[in-house]
């Protein structure tokens, strides 16, 4: 279970799918116990599969009684699919994005000098656009990526925007590297605990990009995992 303020995420794996309603029972009741309510409202279910791996319905596990089950789920902003493709999410945000510039043109039209429209620029749009990146920009595909880089040309040239001259895999790599600068420096950062147990090496070998065990990839998603993928970038 993983909670946020009032958000309450209830992470189930596929072998234990039957112990789902019991599961949402003891939620029910814990909040009872301690003055609270769950809203089976706005309560969604949702099943995730392998990309590229179509499930039929008489695969997937029985509905929960009650509750809907949703093919997308938005988590602190992010909106995830059940096939763990950011396709709806880069669709969301080119539209928000799109949006906010209209702004810009609005200050750019009452004379705001070219260097704080850059800064304007940073704060809304660029934000936005890199808001928890590590988290899913390495679920992004070649598609998705295109279309955020077709945005980003359009803004440089209508704004000329100084800090433009990086595509977005690049910005996603400086926000990557940043926040795993951060893990590796603040010990009580919340993602801290992720981290494996550092490396004991006796022998006078180059200086490695991180002290760390390297952890052995599962699969194809680890690649997309945001420890995973900062662990064996450019190790050798």
């Amino acid at each position: 279970m993983v909670k946020y303020a009032d958000d309450t995420y209830l992470v189930v794996p596929e072998v234990n799918s039957a112990s789902c309603e019991d599961e949402l029972k003891h939620i029910d009741q814990w909040a009872t116990d301690n003055n609270l309510r769950l809203n089976q409202a706005k309560t969604v279910e949702i099943v995730f599969y392998a990309r590229g791996r179509h499930r039929a319905e008489e695969e997937l596990p029985p509905s929960l009684p009650g509750i809907q089950r949703v093919s997308s789920i938005k988590v602190l902003g992010v909106t995830i699919s059940n096939n763990l493709s950011m396709a709806g999410h880069v669709s969301a945000l080119l539209d928000t994005c799109a949006r906010t510039l209209y702004g810009l043109r609005v200050l750019r039209a009452h004379g705001l000098h070219q260097d704080c429209l850059d800064e304007v620029f940073r704060c809304t749009v660029l934000a936005k656009l890199l808001y928890a990146s590590p988290a899913w920009s390495g679920f992004c595909s070649a598609a998705d990526n295109g279309k955020l880089d077709r945005f980003l040309n359009r803004c440089r040239k209508l704004y000329r925007c100084q800090q433009l001259n990086q595509d977005i895999s690049e910005l996603f790599n400086l926000a990557d590297q940043a926040l795993f600068s951060s893990l590796q420096k603040n010990s009580h950062h919340v993602l801290h605990r992720l981290l494996p147990a550092k490396s004991t090496q006796p022998y006078n070998l180059r200086r490695r990009r991180h002290s760390f065990s390297l952890t052995q990839k599962q699969s194809s998603y680890d690649d997309c995992n945001f420890i995973t993928r900062m662990l064996f970038y450019h190790i050798y």
